[in-house]
């Protein structure tokens, strides 16, 4: 998630709290089909065996276009295809990469939503 540290830190941890509830429903309501994690802290992680990567790519886009949606839920996504990469641990890394540069993205896109101490 992007910017769950700074909601945290500015309007509360309901405020965050709410953030991480509606984002866990995006993901559950848009990989319907597929098991949903809360990794911890503000990652989430999805695992959907035997889909399509033409499938995964439309429910990213479907994911996007509904947190964009909410006032608050912004995801930085990383996505890893077992084709790619059969071996979890690896496929898991990968994507955690991914979701930093997508998350590196967001903030150069948005820094007045950069967290400062």
């Amino acid at each position: 998630m992007n910017g769950l540290k700074r909601l945290n830190d500015t309007k509360g941890h309901q405020a965050g709290d709410a953030m991480l509830k509606e984002a866990a429903g995006i993901l559950s309501n848009v990989f319907y089909d597929a098991e949903v994690y809360r990794v911890g802290g503000d990652e989430f992680m999805v695992i959907a065996c035997k889909m399509e990567p033409d499938t995964v790519g439309e429910r990213v886009a479907e994911l996007i276009e509904k947190s964009n949606r909410t006032e608050t839920v912004r995801f930085a996504i990383g996505v890893s295809l077992s084709k790619d990469e059969p071996d979890i641990i690896k496929a898991m890394r990968s994507a955690d990469k991914k979701m930093y540069e997508d998350k590196q993205r967001f903030y150069e896109a948005h820094p007045d939503l950069i967290y400062r101490q």
